[in-house]
């Protein structure tokens, strides 16, 4: 995908999401025209991850032998890659385990093999949540265990989450909480409460409303993986969880104070695909009260635009954590980050190599 916003997809993406998700006749339609534009070995990366569930969804009827052929040896890399993280995500929960009582698997760690079949699902990392209390715990314990921070980790003292690699390279997130900004006001701690107990490795999941409003909440965005999967994830998920599942997201997004954008995100994927709760509900869902800040934001994002939230997030931090925040607050965080991070010597070397690249035009 290009720098567009999140829900303004291309059309060839839209006639694979609708391959994906959509009635069998539209889907086969679908997949015509995608196929048509070219094979699928030349297709993005992201459009890649997902042609073993439209494959497999389609069958022989609709997609030719080659290109079955083709999928299925992508469909067992992804499960070779998938198996992988999911040992390395078995491994961070083992070595938390006495600082961390119930972790929270989330995202695609916790949806291959259970509500996807093997195989079919790619995750680009594994998500753990381990809490505001254990985060900074959490990630010197895997440091002093072997892991390598992706990100710097410096920047602990004022961050959401941050990426961690294990000893043989596997990716994994570990978040203080399951969700926050740029598209809620506060921590998202009704979503700990109601996380049920049976994800993979003894940790707990999200309920799978709970995930769908994740989502449709923080899959639409441009620079993200999940632009694209996010829509199959929702299908995929509304039909396994079944019964009342789109009161119950309806329901868990107005508990958050998230309504607007979740109810945006479905509105659009029933309006292209036809999957999706009722145009009522999604309305319903929209006139639900959401800070002015946040719904400007996300309309900035939507179109494909981005934001530094530093300063917002040790904000909303210190609030979920009953402090005060002040300027003197945030310039302590930031000076021990700085601090942390080597002092002035590698801060300059940072910005003189950044403006080096900036006149060569790298």
């Amino acid at each position: 995908m290009t720098r567009r916003g999140p829900l303004t997809l291309s059309g060839r993406e839209l006639d694979l999401i609708r391959a994906a998700v959509a009635p069998p006749a539209e889907a086969g339609a679908a997949w015509s025209r995608w196929a048509a534009e070219q094979p699928p070995a030349a297709a993005d990366w992201r459009s890649q991850q997902l042609l073993a569930y439209v494959v497999e969804r389609l069958g022989p009827d609709v997609v030719d032998a080659p290109t079955r052929d083709w999928v299925k040896l992508q469909r067992r890399r992804i499960w070779a890659d998938n198996q992988l993280d999911l040992a390395a995500l078995g491994s961070a929960i083992d070595l938390l385990a006495d600082l961390v009582s119930e972790p929270i698997v989330i995202k695609g760690a916790a949806m291959i093999d259970t509500v996807y079949p093997p195989g079919l699902r790619a995750m680009g990392d594994a998500d753990l949540v381990v809490g505001p209390d254990a985060y900074e715990g959490a990630i010197e314990r895997l440091l002093e265990a072997g892991w390598t921070a992706v990100d710097r980790v410096s920047d602990r003292h004022v961050s959401r989450a941050v990426a961690l690699a294990s000893p043989n390279g596997r990716s994994l997130d570990l978040h203080r909480w399951v969700l926050f900004p740029r598209s809620i006001r506060r921590p998202g701690v009704e979503l700990i409460d109601r996380a049920v107990p049976d994800g993979p490795f003894g940790a707990r999941r999200l309920d799978w409303a709970d995930s769908i409003v994740l989502a449709a909440l923080q899959g639409p965005d441009g620079g993200q993986a999940s632009s694209l999967r996010w829509p199959i994830d929702v299908a995929v998920l509304a039909r396994h969880a079944g019964g009342d599942v789109w009161d119950r997201v309806e329901q868990g997004a107005e508990s958050l104070g998230v309504g607007r954008p979740v109810g945006e995100s479905l509105d659009w994927l029933r309006r292209e695909t036809g999957v999706g709760p009722e145009a009522e509900r999604c309305a319903r869902m929209c006139r639900q009260p959401y800070d002015r800040w946040l719904a400007a934001e996300w309309a900035w994002r939507r179109r494909g635009g981005s934001t530094d939230a530093k300063l917002r997030t040790y904000r909303d931090i210190s609030r979920a954590l009953d402090r005060r925040p002040t300027p003197v607050g945030y310039a302590a965080a930031r000076w021990a980050v700085f601090r942390e991070s080597g002092g002035a010597g590698p801060f300059l070397r940072r910005r003189w190599a950044q403006l080096n690249n900036t006149f060569r035009g790298d």
